[in-house]
């Protein structure tokens, strides 16, 4: 009973932990994108800008890790923690398609990554 209990509070962490550092993913990926927008192209401010950046891209790379090792681990228990195998086989679909976005715009941030630094 009691390991079974630590088991769901290690599952509920790990998704807790995709879903934050998915936030934090698309915020990084956006907040670069707007901040090089609005300024990337001024003189006096490249070097900031590009501090920034770099920055940004560190939390962006991080928050995709954690993303592809918590996923992972999400995608081993959602069956036996959180859903039945009827829901699972209509999740599917909808998963397949919200990775291959995400993925898009994995490839978009390390484009505009190299295009800006």
């Amino acid at each position: 009973m009691k390991q079974e209990r630590r088991k769901n509070i290690l599952v509920v962490l790990n998704n807790f932990l995709h879903d934050i550092a998915t936030g934090l993913w698309l915020t990084s990926f956006f907040l670069g994108f707007e901040i090089n927008r609005r300024w990337g192209g001024h003189d006096l401010t490249f070097n900031l800008i590009t501090g920034i950046q770099k920055f940004l891209f560190t939390i962006w790379l991080i928050a995709l890790l954690t993303i592809i090792l918590t996923g992972i681990v999400r995608k081993k228990t959602y069956t036996t923690y959180l859903y039945g195998v009827e829901i699972e086989t209509g999740r599917k679909k909808v998963l397949i398609v919200k990775h291959i976005l995400f993925g898009f715009l994995s490839l978009g941030g390390v484009y505009f990554f190299i295009k800006w630094v």
